[in-house]
Order: structure tokens, then sequence, then C-alpha cells
């Protein structure tokens, strides 16, 4: 330990924290399959899903560990209500109903057609038809239509260059124990650079720009996939 630093021990997969492994599997494979296990209630395999044949599942759904993640956080204020940006086929959607129980609620905004049409197709196929309300259209207009303070989870995995937008509009529909998560607010990278070389990559800049030195809300930054953004209510 001696002459190490807080940054070369930030992630499992560094050397300090895998100089013990000596199994045949490749370290990351092992660390994934052993965090995935730990979160096995939810995989997709638990859910008839029709899949979208424009995007591969894998690329644009939130892997069991995340979902696992957000659950704690859910389980932890009671929550009740979710929202979600960015639903895609509705696999996320589905566990965060299971979350909230039989008398909460998820409300879920997707701008394409052809997602909403296949996630519809799965809520109903999966008998959560009565307990997610999907609003399909733009995200920005359909936030400002909805009530304020209602909320105790908002989940974002929209359009990264709305994300602060996004946030914003969160802050009035959350609850007093609401919390709101970002996901994917690295964006491979590129929001960690001096100038970002993408308008995504610029638009979780701008998001984490404008929470570094909120007087609003906690903050936590979570080095977790592609990183994630929690935001609390001061109290």
């Amino acid at each position: 330990m001696e002459g190490r630093k807080h940054s070369d021990l930030f992630l499992p997969s560094q050397e300090f924290a895998r100089y013990l492994y000596h199994d045949a599997p490749p370290y990351d494979q092992a660390l994934y399959s052993l965090v995935s296990d730990h979160a096995c209630q939810f995989r997709a395999d638990g859910l008839k899903l029709a899949m979208s044949p424009k995007v591969e599942f894998e690329e644009m759904s939130s892997p069991a560990f995340l979902l696992a993640f957000v659950n704690a956080i859910a389980k932890m204020i009671r929550a009740k209500t979710i929202l979600e940006i960015g639903t895609f086929i509705g696999h996320s959607t589905m566990h965060f109903a299971r979350m909230v129980g039989e008398k909460g609620h998820v409300t879920t905004l997707e701008v394409f057609r052809d997602f909403a049409e296949i996630a519809r197709r799965n809520f109903s196929e999966n008998g959560y038809a009565d307990r997610i309300t999907l609003i399909e259209g733009d995200a920005s207009a359909s936030l400002v239509k909805l009530p304020k303070r209602s909320f105790d989870l908002v989940f974002i995995d929209g359009n990264k260059q709305s994300y602060l937008d996004y946030a914003r509009s969160a802050e009035e529909l959350i609850t007093d124990k609401g919390v709101i998560i970002v996901d994917d607010v690295f964006f491979h990278g590129d929001a960690l650079n001096s100038a970002p070389s993408t308008e995504k990559g610029l638009g979780c800049k701008r998001l984490l720009a404008h929470y570094r030195n909120s007087t609003r809300f906690e903050h936590l930054l979570i080095p977790l996939r592609n990183g994630m953004l929690l935001l609390m209510k001061r109290q």
C-alpha cells in the first residue's frame, strides 16, 4: 500500500484490485459474471420480450447489475412512482414496475414510435399494461405536462444533448424524498474531454458542470458502466 494513491485504487479492474486473481477466465469477464449473478432477478430472460429489428438489445438496454442498483435506491426511498425518460422496448420499464409493486406506477417517455409500439406489446404480454403509462413524443414537450412533485424516482437515459434540460425539468417533478438518476453521463469518455467531440458528450459535460456546485441538490457521480449521476434534494 505504501506510495499508492486513491486514484490507483479507484476501479475494480485496476492492478491493485486484481493482483491476486489467477483463474482461467479473463478478470474482466469473471468480475462481470460475479456482479451479474448477484443481479440475476433483473435479467431479460425473466420476461417475454419482442425485440427491435433495428437495434441490438444489449446496445440500448440497461444491464441487470445497473437495474439492481436502481432497485436498491428505489427500496431505500420506498419509491411508489417512477418516471423513465427513454423507454426503448420496455425492458427496464417493466423492472421498474416490479420495483414499485402492484400499488405503484411507472410513467415512461419514448420519442420513437417503433420502439413505443414494441414496448406496449411487451407490457401487455407480460401483464404490466395497467401499471405503466407510456407517453409517445418528444420528452421535453412531455415533461412540462406532467404533474409536479409526483415522482419518487426519475431515471434519465434519453437524448444526451438534452440531459441538462431533462434534469432541470425533473427537479420540479420529484417528491421531497425523490432521487434523479442520470445514466451514461461519461458518454464513452467524451464528457471528460476539455472540448467534447460530439454533441452528446457536450450535453453530458454541461449536465455535470451544472450540478458540480449545486446548492439545491446533493450529488454523487458514480463510475458505474458509462457513468451515472445521482441527484437528491438538499434537506
